[in-house]
């Protein structure tokens, strides 16, 4: 009797064929034939349509998910209960990509093998081999198109934009850049109320009185003006949704003062990676070996997971780490050589900087060099006379001075230059020198040229002043106070200080203070703005440089009764040029003494004295630093000691004031029994017995007055 197929033989084939029998099968043998189950639907296949079902819903979610991403993400309650927002989208979608086509790819590959190996272990004549071989061939493509639509899907869901599309026609605030959706921090946004505020209010502003800003809704005034500027560092306390407030209170038709409001809100998708070079040295002298570190790179919502450098500025970033570890070059060849850093964050978003190393040859045989007898800042028109006449040369003789001045199209020579400049801003002067050895060197000058409208009524005053060139000098740390406090501006309600020409408001207020760690050149720029929107400007220079040699004394005692014994330390005397190879102290009355960094000091005479620390370094420089002392007489203490201090009547007892302190030149005893003494020692007899209150007083020569009290107990027999 013929076999029965199974009902479910297709679906049994779909997931494994029957067992293969040709070679055990016993011939003739009666196969008795199963009774078919026809009453219903085979349970297997319920199974199957669970999973058609669930795989079904699976996919359509799949779809919802990509059509947000790829149409523009729109809040919607299903993804506010998922907790799914503008910047985690795509990473939910990414993960939801590798499970459901990672887990598909690898059925199918199970599949595909399984065949591959029963394809290979049946003899080349089976019959079976045909059918076999077809099924492993559509189970291989079955794979290789979920595998190929798994890579392309998820190379265009990292690609893409999944910012949340925010409607923002009813504000009132313009933005520079257009759109603030889905940007990366830190980044600078300029808000303009001023267009659009003229067009609410019929082109007319005169009626109001204030516009103040909140950049992140706490509530303070940041800011104040019709245009304003924030730079945006994080993703702040939101998840990098950032509220901004425009107030506007104005006087109505009544004279009523009002208020209203207007916002536009920011979204930070990003807070970039932040990549930092430090190196124990910048400059020195060939062969020079320097140390790299990065561990000042940040991600600040994420970790850097890369660090790549290039040590010969070739674009090729040859060395590549997963951590900051320091690292080691030399450099033998003079000149500049750019250093730079590629670091990439968790987010796969990447940062770069580079820093430049200076290789010397020693000491340069000819440098460039411009001066100017009134400075090179100045109200517009400014006439500049710029020299280079002051350019060193070891060998020969300078041959050519060629200058180069910012917008001008051709160079000038000459060793002086004259110029009237009368727009306002910044301009590099260069000049380049060459002698007739063929040795040339290059030096650049920036010249400030402010408004004389906009800066003739402000005014700074600096703490410690500038010099006569209107140019603040000092090295590092240096520390200014800035006040404005005395300017001639009428309305004036914000004051913004830029300390380092970034156009990036670091700080606000009539006085501020800066302190300045590293060195370089550096513009300050004050800005006022009234309640009328008008904006006034002043700027100050400051040069700042290295810290050079410092002599520093501290004293672990600055003050105290002769003889003082003080023990000094000048060991905080530093330098970052050379070495320090001398401390000399001089004390009071006595020769220099050359000694080490610490030095103790016997002071025997009342008064106060200075005490001054010269250092000198390797390269014969000196720095001096001066601290006082203050040396006063003892103080006056009055004590004394009694022996013995108790007994039988009548008792002979000893007092003696030698415990006191200070140097007395009286002392008044009163033993209470009504008997006195004037005596350092004296010697008293009770006859009586009782308790008596002994009093000792004691006067110097200055009528201070110290006294002290002892009980003495006098017992009968």
């Amino acid at each position: 009797m013929a076999k029965l197929p199974s009902p479910n033989e297709d679906n049994d084939e779909l997931l494994d064929d029957s067992e293969e029998t040709e070679s055990n099968e016993v011939p003739n043998e009666r196969v008795i034939p199963t009774a078919v189950d026809t009453s219903g639907t085979s349970p297997i296949k319920y199974i199957w349509i669970f999973l058609a079902v669930i795989f079904g819903l699976l996919f359509v979610f799949y779809g919802i998910l990509l059509f947000s991403l790829f149409g523009g993400y729109v809040s919607n309650p299903l993804f506010d209960l998922l907790g799914i927002d503008a910047t985690s989208l795509k990473n939910v979608l990414i993960q939801f990509t590798s499970g459901l086509f990672g887990f598909l790819s690898l059925v199918f590959l199970f599949f595909a093998l399984s065949n591959v190996f029963r394809y290979m272990t049946l003899p080349k004549e089976s019959p079976k081999r045909g059918p076999i071989l077809k099924k492993m061939v559509l189970y291989v493509t079955i794979f290789a198109l979920i595998f190929g639509l798994f890579i392309g899907l998820y190379l265009a869901i990292a690609s893409a934009d999944t910012v949340k599309r925010v409607e923002q026609d009813n504000s009132l605030v313009a933005t520079d850049p257009p759109s603030v959706i889905g940007l990366q921090a830190p980044i600078t946004i300029d808000f303009d109320l001023e267009e659009r505020l003229k067009a609410k209010f019929g082109g007319d502003l005169s009626s109001v009185r204030q516009v103040s800003w909140d950049f992140d809704g706490d509530g303070i005034i940041d800011a104040n003006g019709y245009q304003v500027a924030n730079r945006f560092m994080d993703k702040g306390e939101n998840n990098g949704i950032f509220d901004v407030l425009a107030k506007i209170e104005f006087q109505n038709a009544n004279g009523e003062r009002e208020v209203f409001e207007t916002t536009r809100e920011v979204v930070i998708e990003n807070v970039g990676v932040f990549a930092e070079i430090t190196s124990n040295v910048e400059q020195g002298v060939s062969p020079l070996s320097v140390e790299f570190s990065a561990s000042n790179s940040t991600d600040p919502d994420g970790k850097v997971i890369l660090y790549e450098w290039d040590f010969d500025d070739d674009g090729d970033y040859e060395f590549q780490q997963t951590s900051p570890e320091i690292i080691s070059r030399d450099f033998s060849s003079i000149g500049e050589h750019v250093v730079k850093l590629r670091v990439t964050g968790s987010q796969r978003d990447y940062s770069l900087t580079q820093k430049t190393i200076v290789v010397e040859g020693g000491r340069p045989s000819i440098e460039a060099k411009i001066t100017s007898e009134v400075g090179f800042d100045g109200e517009a028109p400014f006439v500049l006379v710029m020299s280079g006449k002051n350019s060193f040369v070891e060998n020969g003789v300078i041959t050519k001075y060629e200058w180069f001045i910012e917008g001008e199209k051709d160079t000038t020579l000459g060793s002086s230059i004259r110029r009237i400049f009368r727009t306002e801003g910044e301009y590099d002067v260069t000049l380049t020198v060459e002698n007739d050895l063929g040795e040339r060197h290059r030096v650049t000058e920036t010249v400030n040229i402010r408004d004389r409208a906009k800066s003739q009524d402000v005014i700074i005053v600096t703490d410690p002043p500038a010099d006569k060139d209107d140019v603040l000098q000092g090295g590092v740390p240096f520390e200014v106070e800035f006040d404005a406090s005395t300017s001639k501006v009428d309305g004036a309600i914000d004051w913004q200080w830029d300390f380092d020409d970034d156009g990036i408001s670091d700080d606000f207020g009539q006085k501020v203070t800066k302190i300045y760690r590293t060195p370089g050149r550096y513009v300050v720029h004050l800005r006022i703005t009234t309640s009328n929107g008008d904006e006034f400007e002043a700027v100050r220079r400051v040069i700042v440089g290295e810290a050079g040699l410092r002599a520093k004394i501290t004293a672990n005692q600055l003050s105290g009764s002769v003889p003082l014994s003080v023990e000094f330390d000048g060991s905080g005397s530093a330098t970052d040029t050379s070495e320090i190879i001398d401390y000399v102290w001089e004390f009071p009355g006595e020769d220099p003494i050359h000694y080490g960094a610490k030095i103790s000091y016997l002071f025997r005479n009342l008064g106060t004295f200075p005490v001054k620390l010269t250092v000198i370094d390797t390269l014969g420089q000196q720095s001096s630093s001066i601290t006082y002392i203050s040396v006063r007489p003892p103080a006056l203490v009055a004590d004394f000691s009694m022996f013995p201090e108790a007994g039988f009547a009548p008792l002979e007892i000893q007092f003696d004031a030698s415990p006191s302190q200070g140097v007395a030149v009286e002392y008044h005893w009163d033993f209470g029994d009504g008997q006195k003494a004037q005596t350092f020692k004296p010697i008293h007899l009770y006859e009586n017995p009782g308790t008596y209150l002994v009093q000792l007083k004691m006067i110097n020569d200055r009528g201070i007055v110290s006294k002290i009290q002892k009980r003495v107990t006098v017992k009968r027999r």
